[in-house]
């Protein structure tokens, strides 16, 4: 295990085809793989591009459940088509569908959450 707020990833001098393994939530057991897939040198100019997501299936998790409270969900939602309510990030209550994935709003979720991550990294260093 390595603390993320003191590694960078150049420092774990991975390849392709390497895979990281990481605990989301911790306690709500919540773990995922991800997979290097290739490593390209970034051209001027291109640095918003990056970090990407290249592909997914589903809507992702929701916060603050168990992955067996969300294995019932999707249950029950294949079952009698409930949806459950969450709360949006505006706090408003929403149906969410587990099934619904847009490559283009996991993206821009995606670089919004690393540029907070970066920011809150940077003052701890």
């Amino acid at each position: 295990m390595i603390d993320p707020r003191k590694t960078k990833l150049s420092d774990l001098k991975l390849k392709a085809g390497d895979e990281l393994n990481i605990e989301y939530d911790y306690g709500a057991g919540w773990k995922f793989e991800i997979e290097l897939l290739s490593i390209t040198e970034m051209k001027r100019g291109t640095g918003g591009h990056y970090p990407y997501v290249s592909d997914g299936k589903g809507k992702g998790i929701i916060e603050d459940i168990s992955p067996d409270e969300l294995a019932e969900i999707v249950e029950r939602t294949d079952k009698d088509g409930t949806l459950p309510k969450v709360k949006n990030i505006y706090s408003h209550m929403v149906s969410w569908d587990y099934r619904e994935f847009s490559l283009y709003y996991c993206n821009a979720f995606f670089k919004d959450m690393v540029l907070q991550m970066q920011d809150a990294y940077e003052e701890l260093v």
